[in-house]
């Protein structure tokens, strides 16, 4: 009966936890020469392990789900694609088990697509709905002809991209896209990565098309660049989302990146971006230099509580430009940007209807149109302003005869009380605090970065999605962190911020990147200098320390072996006078033991008297007298023992 029972047991095991019964190791150099012979002798399951060191090969995960992981990490282990085609491919439907974990990938150049006459994919190549796991990987210095100079994903793949820094990868061409990352018909979740540095005509860092929904996620993406081929096509420095994609992009950084229109991130043809809880600063284009938002009229792009600041168009919409399209912009902060001509905050034109909500325009710039600047040439374009602070309100509002600007009774034009510099966090006497929407729908539900009661703040860091900040003023001392645009050095500690007053904590209290001198603890007794440690090299000396009767001054209060340890003094020294009454003329050391060499007296030393009464509660709970009773006892029953002829 027991066979049946075992060999079931076996069959459910081996159906549940396959890759694990199976699985087996392979390390490279040594049972292999090479990363592609591990590879083919490895069985679906199999763990590869690959010894640093650079590895000049074309690797090709083939039908099998297995797990390439590096020994020591991408700083000493190398995929070199050596020009001969995508460093890595995976292409045939494996899931999220296959891992690819701890590698530079570099130097590949993309596989050929024979129909389209076309190289894609640099770094990596996913096709044909590959989801795998990619995670602790640099994959740098790629290039493909037309696609995806760092990675390429197209026909349903999904793969999750972890922890990666995709930097300084190309593509070229005409009509080349995505230098960073190229997607089609694909939805990878790509979280907490550095898109740095990457080169397209459009979609520097990432592209997206034909119904890519991507989720993008704590990303750095900076310093990438829209640019050559045709220049109407250099579109999304950052990000360029096109042809009903829809990829949502929450808790990133978008800075300091490059196109001709759309500096920071281009959404275009029935594209349907959600944008969430992001800094979008310093970014640059001749026509929106933020974002820019164009021939998306069918599916409304989302701008919801982010900060949209410093960003710059040599033509018009510093921060966003708006053409045929009617994007919801809700509980957003923008500020600072500039635009040569029109549109320093919004740009507005061509058959547009976007909505303005609980939001702040402040501080921006332009020749005509500060913050508002509205027009057509074509169609005509509204503008509807709800619940938001837009400094010089309708009035500094530049408006075309044939558009309209609707400008409802709760926005206002007041200076928004920023906490200052680069925070732009609300100081609590601002206007904004609690003026948002009435409407429970938009109430705010997590202080900080909220303020106030539960109605809307106007601005990045009001409503419900002010949640999805992972960087608010979190110790409430009125600055932010670094990643929201503020100046905050260290914002889990309410005494630490620019100008704050220099505390005795060993902290840069004030942000000005230095602690003072005095503030040390080098002893590490939990005291510093500034907070008089009159030795910093002793552990047991520090204020408030017990006097250890050792001729220092361990409590740090300028008196040498006070309280208590004068009282062990004068014992010591009333032990001394007994001696003589009891007819000791010499105090010889005591011997342990006696003998001739040493004598036997009475008297003990002065270190062994302090010791002993030091440890005793009896210092410190009864009567002197009683004290020197049980000395004088204790002396006695020491000098029987000690000399028992006497």
């Amino acid at each position: 009966m027991m066979r049946p029972v075992l060999f079931m047991f076996f069959i459910s095991t081996l159906v549940l936890y396959p890759f694990e019964l199976l699985a087996g190791t392979i390390y490279i150099p040594d049972d292999h020469p090479t990363i592609q012979e591990g590879i083919v002798a490895a069985s679906t399951g199999d763990v590869i392990f690959v010894a640093p060191g650079t590895y000049v090969e074309n690797i090709d995960f083939l039908d099998k789900t297995l797990t390439l992981q590096s020994e020591a990490g991408a700083s000493v282990t190398v995929i070199d694609g050596d020009q001969n085609g995508s460093a890595v491919t995976i292409k045939r439907g494996q899931k999220k088990e296959a891992i690819l974990e701890g590698f530079t990938i570099t130097n590949g150049s993309g596989t050929y697509d024979a129909e389209l006459d076309r190289y894609n994919g640099g770094g990596l190549f996913l096709s044909n709905s590959s989801s795998p796991t990619i995670t602790d990987c640099t994959i740098t210095a790629n290039s493909a002809i037309s696609y995806g100079g760092g990675i390429y994903c197209e026909n349903r793949s999904a793969p999750a991209i972890s922890n990666c820094n995709i930097a300084e990868n190309s593509t070229f061409g005409q009509y080349s896209k995505g230098g960073g990352i190229f997607l089609k018909f694909s939805s990878p979740v790509i979280s907490n990565c550095l898109i740095d540095g990457n080169t397209a005509v459009e979609g520097g860092g990432v592209y997206c098309t034909e119904d890519s929904s991507p989720l993008i996620t704590n990303c750095t993406i900076s310093d990438n660049t829209a640019e050559g081929g045709v220049y109407d096509d250099q579109l999304g420095g950052g990000i360029s989302c096109y042809w009903y994609s829809a990829p949502r992009i929450s808790n990133c950084t978008i800075t300091e990146n490059w196109a001709s229109f759309g500096g920071g991130i281009y959404s275009g043809t029935y594209s349907s971006p959600v944008i969430t809880n992001c800094l979008i600063s310093e970014n640059d284009a001749d026509w929106g230099g933020g974002i820019a938002c164009y021939d998306s009229w069918i599916k409304f792009p989302v701008i919801s509580n982010c900060l949209i600041t410093g960003n710059s168009a040599a033509w018009s919409g510093g921060a966003i430009g708006i053409t045929t399209s009617s994007p919801e912009i809700v509980n957003c902060t923008i500020v600072g940007n500039s635009a040569a001509d029109d549109g320093g905050a919004l740009h507005i034109r061509f058959y547009s209807s976007p909505t303005l909500t609980n939001s702040i325009l402040w501080g921006d710039s332009a020749a005509h149109g500060p913050e508002l600047w509205i027009s057509s040439t074509a169609e005509p374009s509204a503008l509807t302003v709800a619940y938001s602070d837009v400094q010089g309100g309708q009035a500094a509002a530049y408006v075309a005869l044939d558009c309209l600007l609707v400008w409802l009774d709760d926005s206002i034009d007041a200076d928004p009380l920023f906490v200052g510099g680069d925070d732009y966090g609300l100081t609590a006497a601002s206007p904004c605090i609690d003026a948002g929407d009435p409407d429970p729908s938009y109430d705010d539900e997590c202080f900080p970065p909220s303020m106030g009661i539960g109605r809307n703040d106007m601005g990045a860091y009001g409503g419900m999605g002010g949640c999805g900040w992972t960087c608010w003023d979190q110790d409430g001392d009125g600055y932010h962190d670094p990643a929201c645009g503020g100046l905050d050095c260290d914002d889990l500690n309410r005494l630490t911020y620019p100008g704050a007053e220099e505390y005795c904590d060993g902290e840069d209290n004030d942000c000005d990147g230095s602690i003072p001198p005095d503030e040390t603890d080098a002893d590490g007794d939990g005291y510093y200098v500034c907070d008089d440690d009159c030795n910093d090299s002793d552990p047991i000396t520090h204020p408030f320390a017990i006097e250890q009767c050792d001729l220092k001054d361990n409590d740090c209060d300028g008196q040498i072996d006070e309280g208590p340890c004068l009282l062990i003094e004068a014992l010591a020294l009333l032990g001394m006078v007994g001696c003589l009454l009891d007819g000791e003329t010499t105090t010889p050391a005591l011997v342990e033991g006696g003998g001739e060499s040493g004598g036997c007296g009475c008297a003990l030393y002065r270190s062994q008297v302090k010791s002993g009464l030091a440890a005793s509660f009896f210092v410190y709970l009864v009567p002197v007298g009683f004290i020197l009773v049980t000395k004088r006892r204790v002396r006695r029953e020491k000098r029987n023992t000690a000399c028992p002829d006497r």
